[in-house]
């Protein structure tokens, strides 16, 4: 596992507690992190995160207490249930569940659950984070554009030569084609009375 940490949500007592701990031992890396009450290890959420809720035991109010916990795209869920229950079936549509571990299921099969859950919550982390990235590269794009249009119109000059000269101070001052951008678009805000 790269960057995923996997969180055990449980009540002490769990009949479904020795199938859990048998499949996260055959395709676990690392222990499993125990939790019993809200927040989740807010580091490890930050970076990705894979909690096996164990619903036996939890009341309906301490089920939506965790719902926003378990909400975010950086955090997947696998719920074990002791067994099938409409209301059950429907929290796990809420939250996108990657798997479903039940009583009846041996213990093989639920490694398998945990091991495509990972798999599919590293990939999933990876895209989100993939996404920021452009996003950020997007935003980071129309800074640019915008300071090559003020450069174009204010001096008369050719987008060619606006972005050579964004590029050419970039060199000169050590600086991110970005940071030179904001700073002409907040030079042409300071001197025509533009609030920033």
């Amino acid at each position: 596992m790269s960057d995923i940490h996997v969180v055990l949500l449980e009540k002490s007592g769990s009949p479904l507690a020795p199938v859990i701990a048998e499949a996260a031992a055959q395709v676990l890396e690392h222990p499993l992190l125990q939790t019993q009450a809200p927040p989740l290890l807010p580091a490890a959420s930050q970076e990705g995160l894979l909690v096996i809720w164990d619903l036996w035991g939890f009341s309906a109010a301490e089920r939506q207490a965790w719902e926003p916990e378990l909400a975010p795209p950086s955090v997947g869920v696998v719920l074990a249930l002791a067994q099938m229950e409409p209301e059950l079936v429907a929290l796990a549509l809420r939250l996108g569940a990657l798997g479903l571990v039940t009583a009846d299921l041996p213990a093989q099969a639920a490694a398998l659950v945990l091991d495509l859950a990972r798999a599919g919550q590293e990939r999933a982390c990876r895209l989100l984070a993939e996404q920021a990235s452009l996003e950020q590269q997007l935003a980071e794009r129309e800074v640019i554009e915008r300071a090559k249009s003020v450069l174009m119109a204010s001096l008369q000059i050719s987008e060619a030569e606006a972005m050579q000269r964004l590029q050419k101070h970039a060199r000169n001052t050590n600086q991110r084609l970005v940071q030179v951008a904001q700073r002409v678009l907040s030079s042409y805000r300071l001197f025509n009375g533009q609030p920033e």
